[in-house]
């Protein structure tokens, strides 16, 4: 049997792609290596880094190309499905099988995947989702038979949404944000689910699962199941999932985890907004070892007491079942708490440090204008109450210059004030490895196995 396993992908989830690789080397069992074929497919509208499509290449049986037609994420169109077909078609030549998986997901056995073809007539095997009244072949993992996909590439030519009635489907699959009306664009999964069914059956033979608790342990998530996805809502725990994923290759491989001998050391990032906040916080929390969230509490008034005590323990004890090293969380909120946060840990002896991130000033006030879209700088659902105060009837320069002046007030003092345990950075000097480097040896990232996968994206539109 011989396979071609097949993921699309665009330039965000370049930290995925390496781990996607070594978990389906796992999952290939007794198939032999030569006989699994690993492709991916990269969006050349927001392509991956150079770096990232060398580092694939160089791997042993596995192809970078691209496409050109824009796939925006999720949100794709019936020239793009259908520029799919005809990429898939050509890549699998000489397969038996194609197995199409997303970058986030983490397939547990290739051949229990590809077992409903092999043992049934159908043309795709996948698993139905959960909730919906229509069946159709959930997109994170599917298995097509090759000998359709010419069939599929030829139907797709001039081929629409209405043509399938996929509006229709729509309509009754159970979604919060649906109702009457709902519109969405072309989803793959669904649209190549009703392009199948006019060449054979789907089979829903597949077991899935996805992974969004933080509580279940990952080797719980795997168990029973043929592929599991890496859920968006393991990053509101710290689990960032190109750490997860490499979790679950340490795991499978017996290699050892990176885990702390003591209390974890503590870190918090502090800032305007839209400086690289996220940006930061999941550059340190793909790191082995470090659990650092990215406005975990969400809203924290200026005005509402944090215990920092509490608060420091807090961040410990929520990610202390897996030993790390360093944890902590990235929010702006915690700008005007973070004199507290640093007083109590001096007092104590405890080891808490706090970064600040800045942007040119000139563009990071464009960026918060451009962010308001006509309502007053940050402040939807209540953040203003995080903000230094400012004329909200002002123009909307220099209501975000207020913010951002006095903010930068507040960090200049705290840089004064504790040399040792305060520090700036520009976030665009965490675009090079070096620049990053420091960065992580001030935070307390430890030096061994760094994960670079971030390095030289774009970080607030800029690359």
């Amino acid at each position: 049997m011989k396979l071609t396993v097949i993921a699309f992908t665009y330039g965000r989830e370049t930290g995925l792609l390496l781990p996607l690789v070594r978990n389906i080397r796992r999952a290939s069992g007794e198939i032999p290596a030569e006989d699994v074929r690993i492709c991916i497919i990269n969006d050349a509208n927001a392509s991956l880094p150079q770096e990232t499509i060398d580092l694939l290449n160089a791997e042993v049986g596995v192809t970078v190309v691209n496409s050109t037609v824009d796939r925006r994420g999720n949100l794709r169109s019936a020239e793009f499905i259908a520029e799919a077909a005809g990429a898939m078609a050509v890549l699998s030549e000489g397969s038996d099988y194609v197995v199409k998986l997303d970058p986030d997901t983490v397939p547990v056995s290739l051949e229990s995947i590809v077992k409903p073809l092999v043992e049934d007539e159908g043309v795709v095997a996948s698993f139905p989702p959960s909730g919906a009244e229509v069946e159709f072949g959930m997109g994170f993992c599917y298995c097509i038979r090759r000998s359709v996909l010419p069939l599929f590439a030829e139907a797709m030519e001039g081929i629409d949404a209405a043509t399938l009635d996929i509006a229709m489907d729509y309509a009754r699959v159970s979604m919060p944000s649906a109702g009457p009306g709902y519109n969405f664009p072309i989803r793959e999964d669904m649209f190549l689910s009703r392009l199948a069914m006019r060449f054979g059956e789907v089979v829903f033979g597949v077991k899935g699962r996805y992974f969004d608790e933080p509580a279940v342990e990952i080797e719980t998530a795997k168990a029973g199941v043929d592929a599991v996805l890496i859920g968006p809502a393991v990053m509101s725990y710290g689990r960032e999932r190109a750490g997860v994923l490499a979790e679950l290759i340490a795991g499978a491989s017996g290699e050892a985890s990176v885990v702390g001998e003591g209390p974890a050391k503590v870190v918090f990032g502090i800032g305007t907004g839209y400086c690289g906040t996220a940006y930061a916080a999941r550059l340190l929390s793909q790191q082995p070892g470090c659990v650092v969230t990215h406005e975990m509490a969400g809203l924290i008034a200026r005005d509402k007491p944090l215990v920092a005590a509490s608060w420091i323990r807090k961040n410990r004890k929520l990610h202390e079942s897996r030993s790390p090293v360093l944890v902590g969380d990235v929010n702006l909120c915690l700008t005007h708490h973070a004199r507290a946060i640093l007083e109590h840990a001096a007092s104590v002896g405890d080891e808490v440090r706090v970064f600040g991130l800045k942007r040119d000033r000139d563009e990071l006030i464009a960026s918060i204008v451009a962010g308001a879209a006509g309502r007053s700088p940050i402040g939807l659902h209540g953040w203003r109450r995080a903000l230094p105060d400012y004329d909200a009837e002002a123009d909307p320069e220099v209501m975000a210059a207020a913010v951002v002046d006095g903010m930068w007030a507040e960090m200049d003092a705290l840089a004064e004030d504790f040399p040792e345990s305060y520090r700036a950075f520009d976030i665009a000097d965490l675009n090079d490895q070096a620049g990053v480097d420091e960065f992580f040896d001030w935070c307390g990232v430890p030096a061994a196995n760094r994960v670079y996968a971030l390095v030289g994206m774009p970080i607030n539109g800029k690359s």
